[in-house]
């Protein structure tokens, strides 16, 4: 290879090296991130119960039921019960709601569905779906928009004070053709004010 055909590769590789680099910084951005740190807080039970993990229990229902595209099916209550709210008085709502948090195993991270997690004898095409009880929206688990869609309540009266947080979980097939199984879910939440 003659030299001079060695300076035509060489220019030629710095070339397309320089352009991949303007590619590369051409799609580059910055992302700002707004938060806020608060005295208040509460106590928090699911359910009447004395902790914050429980069990909630759906019905058992017929497969049927969820056999097409979309399909809801075993909508149950649940609570979370607070007690012991204080310090909301920097607060401008004077108010609490449940941040349902992402988790890789456990949910789903295109949908915001809880994934079926029953090892064993486990339902196939169905996945747990969480509503906000104040407003009957969809929780996206893990999605940000929580912040603003969920159902926040207020906290009244002299501190120390309670609350309830209602909430539903119901059995969802996004692809429709649930077979019989078990069906198990986890969520793990925060409580976040305003």
């Amino acid at each position: 290879m003659g030299i001079l055909l060695k300076k035509v590769v060489l220019a030629a590789s710095i070339a397309s090296a320089l352009s991949l680099f303007n590619f590369a910084h051409a799609n580059s951005g910055t992302i700002d991130f707004d938060g806020e740190i608060v005295d208040a807080t509460c106590d928090v039970v699911v359910n009447d119960g004395s902790a914050t993990v429980t069990t909630v229990t759906l019905p058992a229902v017929s497969k049927g039921l969820l056999a097409g595209a979309n399909s809801v099916a075993g909508k149950t209550a649940f609570r979370l019960m607070l007690s012991n709210c204080k310090d909301f008085s920097g607060l401008t709502g004077k108010s609490v709601a449940a941040y349902y948090k992402p988790d890789a195993i456990n949910v789903d991270s295109a949908t915001g569905l809880l994934n079926n997690t029953a090892t064993t004898a486990a339902a196939t095409n169905v996945q747990l779906q969480l509503l906000d009880g104040t407003n009957n929206s969809e929780i996206k688990v893990g999605f940000a928009n929580q912040m603003t869609s969920a159902g926040f309540v207020s906290i009244a009266g002299t501190e120390p004070t309670t609350a309830v947080l209602p909430y539903f979980v119901q059995y969802k097939s996004v692809a429709g053709g649930a077979t019989a199984g078990d069906v198990k879910g986890t969520v793990a939440f925060d409580l976040m004010y305003k």
